[in-house]
């Protein structure tokens, strides 16, 4: 029987050929097999129905199954049930919602790419970008080729988003990209010759011109025009010379503020050895020719489109290390250990657990035109993937030959997806909401670049306007200041405290009073010209404000008038609503369509689950923490501090792939006192509704099929009734709920 799978080898299709997906994890089977049998080890026996439906729900789709997908999947008599469901599940959203975070921890993507807030339509652009392409399942190499030429600005061309990731900074950008889509450590060489590997300090700099001449743009370039402009020539721009320099240069600021780090160009600048350059091959600040340092040489002159150049080299089948590296990575992802480790530091010298599978798997996945899809899920529908799981603790550096995955824990994202699941009744509008808030964030940028894409003469008056506002607003909170002391000295503490206040409030708000004081009459202009001369850059946008303007917004008043009280309302607001219900007033129909869908969806779930009156404050709770409790994939990137997910080690997205999945006292404390899990002691959260009615046996299996995937066993059962007898009281949901979500078998896949 050792010799089977030696004998099944020389039947097994070539490299070089395409197989079909059985045909892969059978090929799959046999190696492992074949390298088990030459290491006298044998595979896990298979996995249980419970622990593979739950493995196949976390792996693929992100979360723990349901009670009722549990009970279904079990009921199945199809031999080929786990394949069918895999399969059903790679089609579904929840496989964008699982394999976004693997793209996410890769390219460490950012919601607000830039520190303090700002870029946030670049870093929503660029993540539902990612999500189209999951959705879409985009071949690898299109989607690496598709980023490492990007260029342009977010709202044309959201592949930008991982230039702006490193904004500033090309020569780390080089070294990270190295590591991303070639599994390799050049960094060191940055400053020297690389100490333990063949990179010297100018290999670096050659491969670094490729994306030297990528530059990533902070200011909006009209705006740059016209400073340069107003210098130049101070007579074309009347007044220009009675105005403060530090007084153009906020008014600017606050003009293009919304539009920071959101563009990307390509220059021809060439890239230069630094001054303090040691070696003797050649001289400190001499030019840098574009080349590769790996495999097939590839080179460019600074008059080439080097990004290009570099990104068909990247995604060559050639390439000795693109489509390896992915591999292993993808192998990883569903096996819970790569072929080789580290995933991000291949060298010659690596050593390779299987080789001959790594070889077989990387030929397949060039075969399959880099169809990570396709190859997930040949791995998934392998014995090796559906085997029990090994509870090896595997050091760095041990050999892991694959009898089955190995025992993990779940990932943040796996954990937070998995308490939505089994506390909230599933929210069918996530995915389209998501698409909503992108789009409304572009609205936003595009009709400020509406305004900002306007001839210098008319920006000029703009910025007049302004320096204006601004001056106004200094000499209101001098005036506040003035009035703050004098009620200081009269020890008037309501009064110094309504003063400090309003001079908060002043003094944080310069660039929101900025759109309503110049934007919003701008905006209503174009919306008045566009019937009359359309932009063809900006007409939609423009357009569409106009449109829901006329079908949803008020009838009296000038246009001025009518947008003014539509998107602003101080009394209510404050300053700062003006520019995102903007983005609204762009997609009002849409975002209307979906919140009636969504109260309609509400509404009958009050019907189906029969609440009374005097109940639907205890309901609302639950539908209102349904936003907070929505799908990972759809949350601001990184969470915020203190988040559930933070705790359990979700990627701060600063280096590649550096989520944690190491335990912490504080997990067990979050899991027993997050007041985001008080939902538990709430009637109608999902599982308290699905329990209500259960008796103490009943309640016990629920649980434990939602929790665990399998029925309570007698001596579980038995541990909870002494508990039970001991509190002189039955045992409520909630009590075994919090038991089950600390036990190491809900945090484990097994």
């Amino acid at each position: 029987m050792k010799f089977l799978p030696y004998l099944a080898l020389l039947f097994a299709s070539p490299l070089g050929l395409a197989a079909s997906i059985p045909e892969i994890s059978e090929r799959i089977d046999q190696l492992v097999d074949a390298k088990l049998v030459e290491k006298e080890l044998e595979r896990n026996e298979p996995a249980t129905d419970s622990t593979l439906v739950r493995r196949i729900y976390l792996d693929v789709a992100g979360r723990v199954p349901t009670r009722q997908e549990v009970i279904l999947f079990q009921k199945d008599e199809n031999p080929r049930k786990a394949d069918a469901l895999i399969e059903k599940l790679l089609s579904s959203e929840e496989f964008t919602a699982r394999f976004f975070h693997f793209w996410s921890d890769l390219l460490r993507t950012r919601t607000t790419i830039s520190i303090g807030g700002q870029s946030r339509a670049a870093g929503t652009a660029f993540h539902e970008w990612m999500r189209e392409n999951i959705r879409q399942n985009r071949p690898y190499d299109e989607i690496v080729h598709d980023i490492l030429t990007a260029e342009g600005v977010s709202w044309e061309n959201p592949a930008v988003g991982f230039y702006l990731r490193d904004f500033g900074m090309p020569l780390d950008q080089s070294a990270i990209i190295s590591q991303t889509f070639l599994g390799t450590h050049i960094v060191c060489a940055q400053c020297h010759d690389h100490p333990f590997d063949d990179w010297t300090q100018k290999d670096y700099f050659h491969q670094a011109a490729f994306t030297f001449g990528v530059k990533t743009v902070n200011a909006n370039e009209n705006l740059t025009q016209l400073s340069q402009a107003m210098k130049r020539n101070p007579d074309a721009f009347p007044g220009s010379q009675d105005y403060d320099r530090k007084a153009i240069r906020s008014a600017l600021s606050d003009m293009g503020f919304y539009q920071r780090f959101n563009r990307v160009v390509h220059n021809t600048a060439p890239l230069r050895l630094p001054h303090d350059y040691q070696y003797d091959d050649a001289k400190p600040k001499s030019k840098v020719h574009a080349a590769t340092i790996m495999g097939a040489v590839a080179e460019a002159s600074d008059k080439e489109d080097r990004p290009r150049v570099f990104a068909d080299w990247m995604v060559s089948k050639e390439n000795p290390k693109f489509a390896r590296v992915m591999v292993n990575r993808l192998w990883k992802h569903a096996m819970g250990i790569g072929l080789f480790e580290p995933e991000d530091d291949l060298r010659d010298t690596t050593f390779i657990y299987n080789k001959p599978l790594l070889d077989y798997l990387e030929e397949q996945f060039k075969e399959l035109d880099f169809d990570q899809k396709a190859l997930l899920q040949a791995i998934y529908q392998s014995q090796t993937y559906q085997a029990k799981a090994s509870p090896n603790d595997v050091a760095i550096g041990e050999p892991y030959y694959f009898p089955g995955p190995l025992l993990r824990r779940m990932t943040a994202e796996q954990m937070w997806d998995s308490l939505g699941a089994l506390l909230y009744t599933k929210n069918p509008f996530g995915a389209e909401y998501n698409k909503l808030i992108a789009k409304e964030e572009k609205a936003r940028v595009e009709l400020v670049d509406a305004i900002l894409s306007q001839p210098d003469k008319r920006l000029y008056r703009l910025l007049q306007t302004t320096i204006t506002s601004a001056e106004e607003r200094i000499e209101k909170i001098e005036g506040l200041q003035a009035d703050l002391v004098a009620a200081q000295k009269k020890g008037d503490k309501p009064q110094v405290a309504k003063l400090q206040e309003e001079v908060r409030f002043w003094s944080r708000n310069s660039r929101s009073m900025m759109v309503e004081k110049t934007f919003i009459p701008e905006w209503a202009r174009l919306i008045e010209r566009v019937k009359k001369s359309p932009r063809k850059q900006h007409a939609p946008v423009i357009k569409a404000v106009a449109k829901n303007l006329e079908d949803h917004g008020p009838k009296e008043g000038t246009v001025e008038q009518r947008l003014r009280d539509f998107v602003t309302d101080e009394g209510k607001r404050g300053y700062g609503a003006a520019l995102p219900r903007m983005g609204f007033l762009a997609h009002l129909n849409e975002r209307r369509s979906i919140e009636a869908q969504m109260a309609a969806y509400r509404k009958g779930q009050i019907a189906k689950w029969e609440v009374k009156k005097k109940d639907l404050k205890d309901f609302r709770k639950i539908a209102s923490s349904m936003r907070d409790f929505t799908r990972a994939y759809q949350l601001p990137i990184p969470s915020p501090v203190g988040h559930l997910m933070l705790e359990f080690g979700q990627s701060d997205k600063d280096l590649v792939n550096n989520a944690s999945q190491e335990p912490a006292v504080t997990q067990v404390l979050a899991l027993m006192n997050d007041r985001k899990l008080d939902v538990l002691e709430n009637p109608y959260s999902r599982f308290s509704l699905e329990t209500a009615e259960a008796s103490q046996q009943g309640l016990l299996n629920r649980l434990y099929l939602s929790f665990l995937a399998r029925p309570v066993r007698p001596h579980e059962r038995k541990l909870f009734e002494q508990i039970a007898e001991e509190q002189g009281e039955p045992l409520t949901a909630a009590f075994v709920a919090r038991t089950l979500l600390n036990t190491r078998e809900f945090l484990f896949i097994q």
